[in-house]
């Protein structure tokens, strides 16, 4: 139970260890698998779905890490970005995950 647990504990508590950044290569390929919200590699004979089950249940209740993502917006869409984030009184991000939410919703659902 431990060694599935450790995965998670390295992204959401690094500070616990004394460094976190030197690890075993098998260890690393499945914390950078989790931090990409990908599934990880069977890790030291246990399987894929019991390391990813204690991302969310560690740190903020039901949170998995969050990917920093870069995007080059035009200045027109950068404005406009903006402009309704002032108008929702809600940051930039939340403007870009609803949109994205919405989006997603509506052409999902064209598909099914």
């Amino acid at each position: 139970m431990i060694l599935e647990l450790l995965p998670a504990l390295l992204i959401k508590k690094p500070s616990f260890f004394e460094d976190p950044q030197r690890l075993p290569d098998d260890l690393a390929d499945v914390v950078r698998s989790l931090r990409r919200a990908e599934i990880p590699a069977e890790f030291r004979g246990i399987p894929a779905a019991d390391l990813a089950r204690w991302l969310p249940r560690l740190g903020r209740s039901g949170a998995a890490p969050s990917r920093l993502r870069c995007f080059r917006f035009s200045a027109e869409e950068s404005r406009l970005l903006s402009q309704l984030s002032r108008d929702l009184d809600t940051t930039e991000v939340a403007v870009l995950r609803r949109a994205l939410r919405e989006l997603g919703a509506t052409v999902l659902k064209n598909r099914v």
